[in-house]
């Protein structure tokens, strides 16, 4: 009797074992998923400057210079200049900063797209230039900046034959959610609290 109860409860086992892998089999599958894919964009620009002054510059002098920038990238973008430095290449070889010689403005075309910015007006590296956002660039978009070098009525003579440079670099970002704000720690561009 033992042997009969004990055959039947293996029976049993198996056949709930085996009708429970059948039910298993019946509620799985599966199936490949597609892949998902999404472009980013990019931001890529071009800059093209003049690099020379037509004519030897003298004290009181303005001298206009021209800078062109293309968005080649696929983002809306806003440019700003800075890291500016101006210098003066002395007849000996020697460089000194041209900071307090000369003053940098935004030319009467560019004023209503682009801002200046300064920690210190009578320091021209301490000097920022934005693109308003109004104005952003998009892909194949070109936008001009017209900035005025004014230079002091009272330069030092050691300057005479001297060689005025003036570098800065040119920064890209992307418009969308917020970027410039956020990346650019100014308040030229809306912050996320401004669009509530």
């Amino acid at each position: 009797m033992k042997t009969r109860w004990c055959l039947a409860l293996i029976v049993a086992v198996l056949l709930v074992s085996f009708l429970s892998g059948i039910t298993v089999a019946y509620l799985t599958g599966k199936a490949a998923i597609e892949p998902v894919s999404f472009s980013a964009g990019t931001v890529l620009i071009s800059v093209e400057a003049e690099e020379e002054f037509e004519d030897p510059v003298e004290p009181g002098d303005e001298e206009e210079i021209e800078a062109s920038i293309e968005s080649l990238g696929t983002k809306d973008i806003v440019l700003k200049l800075d890291d500016l430095k101006a210098t003066w290449k002395l007849e000996d070889g020697e460089t000194e900063d041209a900071e307090e010689e000369v003053d940098l403005t935004l030319d009467e075309k560019s004023a209503d797209s682009w801002e200046r910015d300064a920690e210190d007006d009578d320091n021209i590296n301490d000097y920022t230039f934005y693109l308003k956002t109004e104005d952003s660039l998009g892909e194949g978009q070109e936008k001009d900046l017209h900035l005025v070098v004014e230079f002091d009525e009272d330069i030092d003579d050691k300057y005479t034959n001297a060689e005025f440079e003036l570098k800065g670099t040119v920064d890209a970002i992307q418009v969308a959610n917020n970027a410039p704000y956020h990346n650019w720690s100014t308040d030229y561009y809306p912050s996320p609290d401004d669009e509530n």
